[in-house]
């Protein structure tokens, strides 16, 4: 299997540099298993990082991939005014990908030279030195397209001569300040699926609790599941929160 690591990022501003967030010592946990997904990820030597978020920012599309051969990355947007990255593209794989799943669906590609704070924020914690592939989901998708979808990027993935982390990012949990008991029924569920790492049962996760705490991460979640196609382990890394976001960090083993 060409893939070496995965595991899931959180995407949340509060650990970079130049940000004085109040909430960083209350998450000195999270803190700590960035750093230790981080040597996770190095560890494997990866040439390419696929990166899976969710927004719905493109004309309600349900998939695109992003393709630029290099990008910047600041994060102005967030309050951080210091911190810069640049990042090279992994275009030739974005390119051979597309063309893969053209056989069964047409994907879109997206050229900015800037990536958004979403996806550079989860990258800039992880540490990588190599290519990145950013794959873009919408919750328009349906779990059905999201389930062949996969399934043909997992022959793509297994015919692929690079090593390859495939790195799911998002928001677990937005913490409603009055009513909490559906956040905490969420919350509750998502810990148990995510032991037993079985995808199918991420996105049967009720809407109304899902919507209670605007989740983003079920998605890219359950892609990176799908994409693994073995059995797996998840080890829970980080698992807190700060009184208004719940964070969780992840590393997948099998």
């Amino acid at each position: 299997m060409p893939i070496v690591a995965a595991g899931f990022i959180t995407n949340t501003p509060y650990f970079l540099p130049g940000i004085k967030s109040k909430f960083r010592s209350k998450l000195t946990i999270t803190s700590h298993a960035l750093a230790k997904l981080a040597r996770i990820i190095r560890k494997h030597r990866p040439e390419v990082v696929v990166i899976i978020t969710q927004s719905n920012t493109w004309d309600n599309i349900p998939l695109w991939f992003w393709q630029q051969s290099d990008y910047l990355a600041n994060f102005h947007t967030v309050g951080d005014l210091v911190t810069h990255k640049k990042f090279s593209g992994a275009t030739g794989f974005i390119h051979s990908l597309k063309e893969f799943l053209e056989k069964k669906i047409s994907v879109p590609l997206r050229t900015v030279p800037e990536l958004p704070t979403d996806i550079a924020i989860p990258l800039f914690y992880s540490q990588i030195d190599c290519l990145v592939a950013p794959i873009n989901l919408s919750p328009l998708l349906p779990m059905d397209d999201l389930l062949h979808i996969g399934k043909i990027m997992q022959d793509f993935f297994s015919s692929r001569p690079e090593k390859i982390v495939v790195l799911a990012a998002g928001i677990p949990a937005h913490i409603p300040q009055k009513e909490q008991g559906d956040y905490k029924i969420y919350i509750t569920n998502l810990r148990k699926i995510l032991k037993t790492a079985n995808y199918s049962r991420l996105l049967e996760l009720d809407n109304k609790l899902r919507q209670a705490v605007q989740e983003n991460c079920l998605l890219p979640l359950s892609l990176m599941y799908i994409l693994l196609d073995t059995q797996v382990k998840t080890l829970i890394l980080a698992d807190e929160d700060d009184g208004l976001i719940h964070q969780l960090i992840t590393s997948v083993t099998w």
